[in-house]
């Protein structure tokens, strides 16, 4: 273990070891998160009338596994420190092992929502935050795709952000959200305040000639938002300029924060291309459109290249007060004591990735220092 392996890092391997040995490990200690909702003030985040920079991880399989499986995530996002889990409050049209949130439209299985309401009930008690997206461009988990299907009107993917039917469908979902009762903690969750934002879809994306109806549809969806939900941020969920222009996306008035992702690689970005990627961004956001940004996703793959990439777009968002980072991905163990799958090559686990692990952990602590 390297010297800024963490003496927290250490004691959480014990208890893993100990867990493996069967011994009984001491309980994670519960710091249940504010009762307060973290607001926009300008383009600066507020909690408790402070300032309030958020750092954490973004985790997909929570709404269809174990408690078990997502006990483990949160409380190691906990030990590490982190602040908000962005996580799916989405599941249309297909189901992900025996879960579907909407297997049909305005059709929503209870037992796929209370593994969310625990999702949001846990996060709470570990003084967590949870960011959840409303559905999903790719179709993966159904997606805008399921809507599309649906309509009897609507014919191709962008189609979803016109058609009058799938709207309306989305509408009923999120209304749908809103109002519904936790059944851990008994709040709507338009009163829960585990919730830091509702990001309107994961990387929602038109093609060029259909960029007016997605901007409306931005503004028609987060204004619907606002008119049941005052309380909680909303985002658009967006990766940045990569296929709509950023500026426009978070135009609205009822966006309150701004979005992008960050995935070089697949971009065919350089090291300082992804530098002034986050630069350009951060200056659109806090300059021309006087809002918060947060970096919803972001990712490198190779181990040793990634921690020292990682630092450096660490140091690039203390610099330029990002709001939010939130790294792809954190993961855990499967029910059987393997680790989770590492699908994609950006997979952090804790405390097994002990490169990256310190990385992450340096920089939740200094965002935490940062709102004393």
């Amino acid at each position: 273990m390297g010297p800024s392996f963490s003496c927290f890092t250490q004691l959480t391997c014990m208890m893993i070891a100990s867990l493996t040995l069967g011994i009984e490990s001491p309980p994670l200690q519960a710091n249940p998160v504010s009762e307060s909702f973290v607001t926009r003030q300008g383009a600066e985040l507020r909690l408790d009338q402070k300032p309030f920079y958020f750092a954490g991880a973004n985790q997909y399989y929570l709404f269809y596994k174990s408690q078990q499986m997502v006990d483990e995530v949160l409380e190691d996002a906990a030990r590490m420190d982190m602040t908000v889990i962005r996580t799916w409050a989405f599941c249309d049209g297909v189901w992900a092992q025996g879960q579907s949130l909407q297997p049909q439209p305005r059709v929503y299985n209870e037992d796929s929502f209370r593994k969310l309401d625990y999702i949001v009930y846990r996060a709470g008690q570990l003084g967590l935050k949870v960011s959840l997206a409303l559905v999903n461009n790719w179709d993966t988990f159904g997606g805008m795709d399921a809507y599309v299907n649906w309509s009897s009107s609507a014919r191709t993917h962008d189609d979803f952000y016109s058609d009058g039917e799938t709207r309306a469908i989305f509408r009923d979902y999120i209304n749908y959200l809103l109002y519904r009762t936790n059944y851990y903690t008994g709040r709507r969750y338009k009163d829960e305040p585990a919730v830091i934002m509702w990001e309107l879809a994961n990387e929602p994306r038109v093609e060029p000639q259909r960029q007016e109806q997605f901007y409306a549809w931005i503004d028609e969806m987060a204004a619907y938002i606002k008119s049941i939900d005052t309380q909680h941020l909303v985002s658009s969920g967006s990766e940045g300029d990569i296929a709509t222009d950023f500026v426009r996306t978070h135009a609205s008035p009822h966006i309150d924060i701004a979005s992008f992702h960050l995935y070089p690689e697949h971009w065919n970005l350089s090291d300082e291309g992804a530098l002034n990627y986050i630069r350009r961004h951060v200056k659109q956001a806090h300059e021309q459109l006087g809002k918060p940004i947060f970096a919803g996703e972001f990712g490198r793959t190779q181990r040793g290249v990634r921690d020292r990439v990682y630092q450096s777009w660490y140091d690039e968002f203390a610099r330029l007060r990002v709001d939010g980072a939130l790294v792809w991905l954190l993961s855990g163990h499967q029910e059987d004591g393997s680790l989770y799958p590492d699908y994609d090559g950006y997979t952090v686990y804790y405390p097994e990735s002990q490169d990256t692990v310190p990385v992450i952990e340096n920089y939740t602590r200094s965002m935490r220092m940062r709102m004393h």
